[in-house]
């Protein structure tokens, strides 16, 4: 119906003046958005194959309206089925390899990994290694709030530690390390800060090591129970007082002022009051 109605007024105004509109916004061309989903089959599959998630999307739709906006463990698992009868439905008109491309580009797992890899540039290799990973634990890494019993929280962590472990085995350490931080909504608020602030590339990284590093400090203090209180008061006040100058010194001012703002509370965390005035120097810099 929008294709027809697109065409008459391009019939009667030479222009579709709605698509224009909508492009001059900065907004996807919805005929467009479609094609692109079926854009890298051979052009002879592609009409059957734009077909079948059209029809696919209409369900989910009915779906949605039947379940009236409920999201619990009955919505995912006819989500869950919805998906599985479309990639039958697909399988019967693609080869193998084109749906393992379709399955890589616009799945549900796709579909989550393109939110979670925004901030994480990967190659083709590390890609598919994630996207199996993920697909196989699915919505297991969940908690949508509806879960009963504590067995099945703590199954959910298990399963948490399972993929990370995972994850760590097949990405190694320092790659693993990237994807985990790119899921951290601090560190991504981090780096729009620092982009915005035209702050140089590794900006992001320094200041989410140097949280790691006073965030660990801070656990060793609390824990030691060879300082009285005082002690410990001044010790966390020169803590963050410390924190405060390196986040300072590597973010700039008004940087810092931003971040203490969108997601730096943690640093007030560190010594909600200032030390009295008898305390007494006792740690040693956590930042060399």
């Amino acid at each position: 119906l929008q294709k027809e109605k697109s065409a008459l007024l391009v019939e009667l105004l030479g222009v579709d003046p709605e698509r224009q509109q909508r492009l001059e916004d900065g907004y996807e061309d919805f005929g467009n958005w479609q094609e692109q989903q079926v854009s890298f089959l051979p052009e002879a599959k592609r009409e059957a194959a734009l077909k079948i998630l059209n029809d696919f999307q209409d369900k989910q739709q009915e779906m949605y309206a039947a379940n009236r906006g409920l999201w619990d463990s009955q919505s995912r698992a006819e989500q869950r089925q919805l998906e599985a009868d479309k990639f039958t439905a697909l399988a019967a008109i693609l080869s193998p390899t084109e749906l393992r491309e379709y399955e890589l580009r616009q799945s549900q797992t796709a579909s989550q990994l393109s939110h979670d890899l925004r901030n994480l540039t990967v190659s083709r290799e590390e890609y598919e290694a994630i996207f199996n990973i993920r697909k196989k634990f699915g919505d297991s890494i969940y908690n949508y709030g509806d879960l009963e019993g504590a067995d099945a929280r703590k199954q959910v962590e298990e399963n948490k530690k399972a993929m990370k472990e995972e994850l760590l085995a097949s990405l190694g350490p320092d790659r693993a390390k990237d994807y985990e931080r790119g899921q951290d909504y601090q560190y991504q608020q981090l780096q729009r800060i620092a982009k915005k602030n035209e702050l140089p590339a590794d900006t992001a990284n320094k200041v989410y090591d140097y949280k790691s590093v006073a965030e660990e400090a801070l656990k060793t203090l609390r824990e030691n129970k060879d300082m009285t209180a005082d002690q410990r008061q001044a010790a966390l006040w020169e803590l963050k007082t410390e924190t405060e100058n390196t986040l300072k010194t590597t973010l700039g001012e008004k940087a810092y002022k931003s971040y203490l703002k969108n997601c730096g509370w943690w640093i007030n965390i560190i010594a909600p009051q200032r030390i009295p005035a008898s305390g007494s120097r006792t740690s040693t810099p956590v930042f060399q």
